[in-house]
């Protein structure tokens, strides 16, 4: 047997430490035979000396039979070395090498994955499975990418292959059945993959988020607990729950910090500049906004009105969006961005490298941790200056960031900041307005409302929604007689909401749901009622500015988190402290006061149309001439020695 040979065997037999001393002296008499060089690259790797693997693998020549099999490992070596862009190189070698090796396209595929390059990598899994039908590995990479595509029944379909020998497969199946707007079958595999992995706070997380949906209030009330309780131990590296699921959870301060650092680490590792250009005095200042939901979204709806009033001669605006699916973002264009760049089906750097050869002087991150986002992006430092608002109101925990924009309502000067994050803030209300409504005329009776009577209503998405909200609102109703209550809730919430109002008393007859319409006929429907009752933990932002353009008024009150003080920084500035209460007990006082004081209704309507900050609020100038002047006090600090 010569040495090569016994390598071979010790190395098959777990003996590392001897295999290598074989492989070695084999290589003493053939420093050029590749087949070695390739197994002892093999062997350095399951040992983690990976750099001393790269050394062997480099060392293989070209020529050399044994080198088209040395690059799969290769590559694998070099993925985990942290070195994405070798890695992806040698993968291409290797299908062009070996065509028919399937576990070449596998790796392909899952690079291309990993650094964001959806479709093209859908097309290497796809040649992956012609070649062997049964990969797992294979079916749940393609998966992912048909997640990412938003074509979540095809995702389901791939992931369901993977779940029987990986139970944890059933979180990316509940997550595409959540985006199908399937919450029971979202909450079951959910609920499948905390059973299979009972430690997993991610899992926990995005079962919270969906019992909140559903408003299933016990449920998500002992989960909440239990969640708290997990964030206070040691938490895995590769278990990082979404920052958004946990923002109006109302965790301890300490708990959500350690919660948002954690996720974060992920990001921090890659912070890097990639963008050193200095501004040239006389230019146009370049500010870019990145985002995900430049279309049919609240944070696109707010958008659009603050970048067509810039100030064209001292800005220069861009649009750069993550959306990976096609959105109606041609509006965005037509109305005066000088440029938009779709980033949706870039990597990271490449999207990184696109901001930065653009010389972004202020770039807006305006999704934060909600879905679509790529905070990854922004670590790599493509902008001079980068600041998180409006997307996600609440602490980041993110050194990519410079700084945070909120307002003086929102999170007060004076008041304890537990975050690392740097905040700025906005003379008046963060979010923008989205100019004056048209509206068209409509009766109740169009919306199904009831005739006669005051209708109060709720706007807000149901995960907003707490069982201390709807017992205050049981209690409301009880002291007002002939007042319905129409609550904005799609199927899936409908039974939690009547149960748990039941358990408060609440009289069903007197319970309006409404459906899901476009956003012009539910402002037309915001008119035709008399008082919005605004949630505790999550107060409405794009909601409540529609409201006050329908000229409804909003009762709100200030709680203890960015997220909860939206709408009574909206009431705070239109000077109107009478729909601002500070608890709950007070905002149930209030809305009764409201109600039952004759023409109550009515002069609270009367008292919003006459403020004389409503135009002002609803102007997107007004956020436009402040992130303007937000971006030269900035620059001015930058370039200050």
């Amino acid at each position: 047997m010569n040495e090569g040979d016994l390598a071979r065997r010790l190395h098959q037999a777990g003996r590392l430490a001897d295999a290598e001393a074989a492989y070695r002296a084999a290589l003493q008499r053939a420093p050029e035979d590749g087949a070695l060089l390739r197994d002892l690259g093999v062997l350095l790797m399951q040992s983690r000396r990976l750099s001393d693997a790269l050394v062997q693998f480099a060392r293989i020549p070209l020529q050399h039979p044994a080198h088209p099999s040395s690059l799969v490992p290769r590559a694998l070596c070099e993925r985990d070395s942290g070195l994405p862009g070798d890695a992806l190189a040698s993968a291409g070698v290797a299908i062009a090498a070996t065509p028919g090796d399937p576990l070449g396209w596998l790796l392909h595929g899952s690079l291309l994955v990993a650094t964001g390059a959806i479709e093209t990598a859908e097309a290497s899994l796809r040649r992956c499975l012609h070649l062997a039908p049964g990969m797992a590995e294979a079916h749940h990479f393609l998966g992912e990418c048909l997640q990412r595509q938003g074509r979540y029944r095809e995702a389901i379909a791939e992931y369901q292959h993977v779940l029987r020998s990986k139970p944890q497969e059933a979180l990316n199946i509940a997550q595409c059945a959540e985006s199908l707007g399937d919450m029971a079958l979202a909450r079951r595999y959910y609920e499948h993959a905390v059973q299979a992995i009972p430690a997993h706070l991610h899992a926990h997380a995005r079962l919270l988020h969906v019992l909140s949906l559903t408003c299933d209030f016990p449920a998500r009330d002992a989960l909440r607990r239990k969640l708290g309780l997990l964030l206070e131990q040691p938490l895995a590296d590769g278990d990082r729950p979404e920052p958004f699921h946990l923002c109006y959870q109302q965790l301890a301060p300490a708990t959500y910090r350690k919660a948002l650092a954690h996720y974060a680490a992920q990001h921090r590792a890659r912070i890097r500049p990639t963008n050193s250009a200095l501004r040239r005095s006389g230019e146009r200042i370049h500010i870019g906004y990145l985002s995900a939901d430049f279309g049919n979204h609240a944070v696109g709806h707010l958008i659009q009105g603050l970048l067509r009033a810039h100030d064209r001669d001292g800005f220069r605006i861009s649009a750069f969006s993550l959306a990976t699916a096609p959105q109606a973002a041609t509006p965005i264009v037509e109305h005066g961005i000088e440029a938009f760049f779709p980033l949706g089906g870039l990597s990271d750097t490449e999207a990184a490298a696109l901001i930065a050869a653009q010389d972004v002087d202020v770039l807006f991150d305006l999704g934060g941790y909600t879905k679509g986002s790529r905070p990854s992006i922004l670590a790599l430092r493509p902008a001079g200056i980068q600041l998180g608002w409006l997307g996600f109101i609440s602490p980041h925990e993110a050194p990519w960031l410079d700084a945070l924009v909120f307002d003086d309502v929102v999170q007060p000067e004076d008041e304890d900041w537990l975050f690392s994050d740097h905040v700025v803030r906005l003379p008046s209300p963060l979010l923008p307005g989205t100019g004056p409504a048209t509206i068209a005329p409509a009766t109740r009776a169009d919306f199904g409302l009831p005739e006669v009577g005051p209708v109060l209503a709720s706007f807000n998405n149901t995960y907003k929604l707490s069982a201390d909200l709807i017992s205050a609102w049981a209690a409301i109703l009880s002291a007002c007689p002939d007042t319905h209550l129409a609550i904005y809730a799609p199927d899936h919430a409908r039974e939690g909401l009547t149960t748990h109002w039941q358990v408060c008393g609440g009289d069903g007859s007197r319970l309006i749901f409404l459906d899901n319409i476009d956003r012009a006929s539910n402002l037309a429907r915001m008119r035709c009622c008399d008082l919005m009752l605004d949630a505790f933990d999550y107060s409405a932002g794009a909601t409540a500015i529609d409201a006050l353009a329908a000229g409804l008024p909003v009762l709100c009150s200030t709680g203890t988190s960015p997220v909860s003080r939206l709408s009574a920084s909206i009431n705070r500035f239109l000077e109107l402290p009478d729909f601002i209460a500070d608890s709950p007990a007070d905002y149930i006082e209030k809305a009764i006061a409201i109600i039952n004081r004759k023409d109550g209704l009515a002069q609270a309507r009367q008292a919003l149309l006459a403020s004389p900050k409503r135009d002002e609020l609803l102007d997107p100038r007004r956020t436009a001439r402040e992130i303007e002047a937000l971006c030269r006090g900035l620059l001015r600090e930058e370039a200050t020695p």
